[in-house]
């Protein structure tokens, strides 16, 4: 909103930003933005990538997209037509999904039945460049710690849902860099042993028990403790 300005774009990237009227250096491609503003691309940080929405990205400002769980080859294939210009789409990091095996696992990524599995789905990721894994719903809770520390060790930054039958608490102190969704932080609140939360559970539970309940100040800031004090961001 400071006015005009000329901004040189090189490679990808902002070069120098020079008063208005500045001599353009040839080999020059000049896009006049006289009455619009300038904006740097947008991040979306929790996607589920495909190609029509990747067109719908771009046409939104978004251009880096953090893809939290996708089939693998559909992504790859998609990357690379984003890559090659086969089609319109944001730049793509990849998360590497892992999940639990049982009657209510999603088949997207990885599917296992036990942390050796788990440590081999973590190396075929990050052999394919990707630094995040995020665990879902059907992980036991008993792999997230040997899993953390696993990626960890690669350099991987470990993220995920709440496995059914952990608390949010419990995944942040094995290790959890990140949580994704809101409601995996309340249920941290709300849920009793032998809830199962691989069900819609997750969702209404958080409606039914009156999340907003202001008995839990103390809980709550208790967590946000923990999470500062932990480095781990939702």
């Amino acid at each position: 909103m400071r006015g005009p300005l000329d901004v040189y774009v090189f490679r990808g990237r902002v070069a120098s930003i020079d008063r208005p009227g500045s001599e353009a250096r040839d080999p020059a491609a000049i896009i006049d933005g006289r009455g619009r503003y300038l904006l740097p691309g947008l991040f979306d940080m929790h996607a589920h990538e495909w190609r029509w929405n990747a067109m719908l990205q771009i046409a939104g400002g978004v251009t880096t997209v953090r893809d939290m769980g996708n089939d693998n080859r559909r992504l790859e294939e998609l990357r690379t037509d984003i890559d090659n210009g086969s089609i319109v789409g944001p730049r793509i990091v990849p998360t590497g999904f892992i999940e639990g095996n049982s009657p209510y696992a999603s088949r997207s990524g990885i599917v296992i039945d036990n942390v050796e599995e788990g440590k081999a789905a973590i190396d075929w990721y990050a052999q394919r460049g990707r630094r995040q894994i995020k665990l879902y719903n059907s992980i036991r809770p008993e792999w997230v710690g040997p899993l953390a520390e696993y990626a960890h060790a690669r350099g991987m930054r470990v993220s995920g849902h709440i496995p059914a039958f952990m608390r949010a608490e419990e995944a942040v102190r094995a290790a959890y860099d990140e949580v994704q969704h809101i409601n995996q932080v309340m249920l941290n609140f709300l849920v009793k042993p032998g809830d199962d939360t691989r069900t819609l559970l997750r969702f209404y539970l958080v409606g039914d028990k009156r999340c907003g309940d202001r008995s839990r100040s103390e809980d709550a800031k208790e967590f946000l403790k923990l999470l500062r004090a932990r480095g781990t961001v939702h």
